[in-house]
């Protein structure tokens, strides 16, 4: 995924299509990042193009955004 493709996650949002066969309605990141951010977490996406990406879902633990 190139940086522009991370900043431009949302709703119905698909990447590489013209490449390989999706099934899917692209709202996949869209929702985690959502779900995330409601719950005091967050979602990182590290991408080198045409070579790896790795995602990172981080959230408080029982729910306390201030926890260390």
């Amino acid at each position: 995924m190139t940086a522009e493709q991370i900043d431009s996650i949302g709703a119905f949002i698909q990447f590489g299509r013209e490449e390989f066969e999706q099934q899917g309605s692209g709202l996949g990141l869209s929702i985690v990042k959502r779900l995330a951010t409601l719950y005091g977490g967050d979602l990182k996406i590290i991408s080198e193009t045409n070579s790896s990406t790795k995602v990172t879902l981080s959230l408080p633990v029982n729910g306390d955004s201030n926890s260390a």
